[in-house]
């Protein structure tokens, strides 16, 4: 008889993790079959024929009904195999034939990725970049492919429905800390892979992936890391651990790379022009003006929570944290996830997200978030040129039909506009506008490399009854800013009165930041907030950044880490 719904989505679930996790799960008697079956032909028959044999004993539906899998577990089982054999982890032996693994590294091959990254570091200080990577093994590959396969199945629709509910993504990355030797051996390294398996770099994906392990092994290792693990399903942690690169088969990488984009590939449908994305967020504003704006400390990350007045509408402006510590910062056993600050994040109850762009900074909140969060829509600029941890939630959300992606250049819409306007009318019989909200798009910059950075979303809230205005900035850089303003005839930064500025980038140095006055008499606002952690030796904020703030803000000009200890969080009361 042929299953339908749950049950068969939790059938094929126990497969995949009997087939593809390991004995650890399936061996009643706790035997070690890696130690049984020295070979991993002969260990995976024996997985199959225990498979099976429960399979004939249970039954299908007794089977099902005793299964305690979890999406959680699932996750966890996984990057337990990655870090199998890593000596920074106690007792966790080598398992033969575990899944293969791979890092998804920026593009280093070009000269001037390496000025950018050490121009702001003098001779004297200690000159490291810090890198976040995504790491992905086989085994998540064909997690995320099953699961994305059921979540698009139009024949069963219970079971596409049990699909969406089990899975929500997860992160699992790695951050590194590069000296200038090491920086150099690595774009080597790249620019070797790139030539034996002539890999061209292209817009689709700034990337490149390389094979790596946990397991020291002299003979296959090219480069060895040093940095840590974030991995969630739930509680995101970090656990520090060396990393070692592989040279593999140029055949071997250019297959990988492509599964890869394929798995992760949006719905042509996502991408909306700019009348259709502007109208399906007037909708989510409805008729509310706000009434405050929590800016979370997170570290050097964002995470802003808008609500209205009424408390019918409420929204995130980026939902992140602190995801980027320096390696050699991270003491094992401590959390570095803000825990405090996202316990208040979670219980809050929006009613929409918007993203300014998908770094892990404005978004490694969403994999520990309520299951409730992942329900609601949610707008952002494209992510063609996001990590994989990044597009693994995109397409999960691609796929609950709850992504809305404003067009970037790559997607054929010019960079540097406003991408629409919202009015937020009285629901009276006499209607008059409220508030009104700016939407813009950066263009690229100078000042900053970073094209997700440069074409993020902006949002300028006026208060039409008070006249104040709110202009919340993301990564977007001044000098991205103004063309997006001057391009649709607005004024430019230096000559817009803004009451309250979240500020971008975390006050790093990378915004052209003398955009803020343009040498001209400073216009004064209220309250210029930097979510940043103000620790010395981070440069955030960077202090010239800072000083040209306090030109036009005077003394109120702080970073999210001088947030009332009780609250978490500063408040501008609209």
């Amino acid at each position: 008889m042929y299953v339908r719904g749950r049950e068969r989505l939790m059938q094929e679930l126990e497969e995949f993790t009997v087939k593809n996790l390991g004995p650890h799960d399936i061996c009643p008697d706790n035997c070690n079959l890696c130690e049984a079956f020295p070979s991993t032909k002969e260990r995976f028959q024996r997985i199959v024929e225990r498979w099976n044999w429960r399979k004939c004993r249970i039954g299908w539906r007794g089977f099902v009904q005793s299964s305690q899998l979890t999406n959680h577990e699932i996750c966890h089982k996984m990057f337990r195999h990655a870090l199998e054999g890593c000596p920074a982890l106690e007792g966790c032996p080598a398992l033969e034939g575990c899944s293969k693994m791979y890092i998804q590294v920026k593009d280093l091959r070009h000269d001037q990725e390496r000025e950018m990254a050490f121009y702001h570091q003098s001779a004297g200080e200690d000159r490291v970049v810090t890198l976040s990577c995504s790491l992905l093994t086989t085994q998540m590959l064909d997690y995320d492919t099953m699961m994305f396969e059921a979540m698009s199945d139009e024949q069963d629709m219970e079971y596409r429905e049990a699909a969406q509910r089990f899975y929500r993504p997860y992160l699992f990355s790695y951050v590194m800390e590069l000296d200038e030797k090491k920086y150099d051996a690595l774009r080597k390294l790249q620019e070797r892979v790139a030539e034996e398996s002539r890999w061209e770099n292209n817009e689709s994906d700034p990337y490149l992936w390389l094979a790596c392990t946990f397991t020291p092994d002299s003979e296959s290792s090219n480069i060895s890391l040093d940095g840590y693990v974030v991995q969630s399903a739930s509680r995101i942690s970090k656990i520090k651990a060396p990393l070692y690169i592989k040279i593999e088969d140029p055949t071997t990488f250019r297959r990988m790379a492509k599964s890869i984009l394929d798995v992760y590939k949006l719905n042509p449908s996502c991408l909306k022009d700019d009348p259709s994305f502007i109208q399906r967020l007037q909708k989510k504003l409805g008729h509310d003006r706000l009434s405050t704006i929590d800016v979370y400390n997170v570290g050097n990350g964002n995470c802003v929570y808008a609500q209205g007045k009424n408390g019918d509408m409420s929204f995130f402006y980026d939902i992140g944290f602190h995801y980027r510590h320096r390696p050699k910062t991270i003491v094992p056993g401590k959390l570095y996830s803000y825990v405090e600050s996202m316990k208040r994040i979670y219980a809050q109850k929006p009613s929409f997200f918007i993203l300014s762009h998908w770094d892990m900074d404005h978004i490694a909140g969403s994999a520990a978030a309520r299951k409730d969060f992942l329900d609601q829509d949610w707008f952002a600029p494209d992510c063609w040129d996001a990590c994989a941890d990044a597009k693994r939630l995109a397409r999960y959300l691609d796929l609950k039909d709850h992504l809305l992606l404003a067009k970037r250049p790559a997607s054929g819409m010019p960079g540097g506009r406003c991408i629409g306007k919202v009015d937020v009318m009285s629901s009276a019989a006499s209607p008059q506008i409220l508030a009104t909200y700016q939407f813009y798009m950066g263009e690229k910059a100078r000042c900053d490399s970073s094209l997700p950075n440069c074409e993020g979303i902006v949002i300028e809230y006026t208060d039409r009854i008070t006249g104040v205005r709110v202009l919340m900035m993301g990564d977007v850089n001044y000098a991205s800013f103004d063309r997006a303003r001057l391009a649709n005839h607005h004024l430019g930064f230096a000559d817009t009165p803004i009451d309250y500025l979240i500020a971008p980038h975390h006050g790093s140095e990378r915004t052209d930041y003398r955009k803020i006055t343009d040498g001209k008499t400073p216009i004064n606002g209220r309250l210029a907030i930097l979510c940043c952690t103000n620790r010395p030796g981070e440069n955030r904020p960077n202090q010239g950044h800072k000083d040209e703030l306090k030109k036009r803000f005077g003394d109120n000009v702080r970073t999210t880490e001088e947030a009332p200890p009780n609250n978490h969080y500063i408040r501008i009361r609209l």
